[in-house]
């Protein structure tokens, strides 16, 4: 093969890849947020809550349900409009596990994602292969451009899993439940309503620190990453 034939298939690869992901580096920032909720009433309930609030507090929202596939559909239509200097907000709302770091994708034919453990029994319909945290954040990072990731997974034992992005909220540490109602709501509320020091601010720390004072279960939510991040 040719050196002008390989130079020429590096610059289509080069166009692909700006094309997947454009920078938008002349425009004014953007919010961007994903919300994934398992299929279930009361996470359906909570990603509508958390959706409205995140609306109020000017993001885009993209809503799905715990697929896989869906995920990753959704992950490249949402792409190609988030740039560099963006900020991207990963919300999840569904069960979790004591397996560390591990989310489990069932065998149903709804390829539904289970964030459950092996110390708990699990319908057996959810049953099936496992993905990590850190696989979920790499789906993400092949679709989305922005440098300011944000996670929040509310899930029992979402302590386990390490910093994923710019910053990861869990609703729990790593040796206990999240109750029917977690964190990702009230961190969503925080948004909104944390701005504690009234300079019209409202970063990672602040949100965190308002969804805790309404937490109202005894699990310990935690953050871990940069807690400066501006989320409004």
């Amino acid at each position: 093969m040719n050196k002008t034939l390989i130079s020429l298939l590096l610059l289509l690869t080069s166009c692909t890849t700006i094309q997947k992901q454009p920078q938008y580096t002349d425009r004014q920032p953007q919010k961007h947020a994903l919300v994934v909720n398992y299929d279930e009433d009361r996470f359906k309930q909570q990603a509508q809550k958390a959706e409205r609030e995140l609306r109020t507090s000017g993001y885009n929202v993209t809503r799905a349900e715990a697929s896989r596939i869906e995920i990753t559909d959704k992950l490249e239509v949402l792409g190609q409009n988030v740039g560099v200097n963006d900020t991207f907000l990963f919300v999840w709302l569904g069960h979790g596990t004591e397996n560390k770091r591990y989310i489990t994708i069932p065998r149903s034919s709804f390829g539904q994602i289970y964030a459950g453990t092996t110390g708990v029994s699990l319908p057996t319909n959810i049953l099936g292969g496992q993905i990590s945290a850190e696989n979920i954040a790499d789906i993400v990072k092949e679709n989305i451009c922005a440098e300011n990731k944000v996670y929040v997974i509310d899930a029992c034992f979402s302590g386990k899993i390490d910093n994923i992005g710019t910053t990861t909220v869990t609703s729990s540490n790593g040796l206990s439940y999240s109750g029917d109602e977690g964190i990702a709501v009230h961190f969503c509320e925080g948004i909104n309503f944390g701005d504690f020091n009234r300079d019209g601010i409202v970063t990672t720390d602040e949100a965190f620190i308002y969804a805790k004072s309404r937490h109202r279960f005894q699990q310990t939510p935690e953050l871990k990453g940069d807690g400066e991040v501006r989320l409004r």
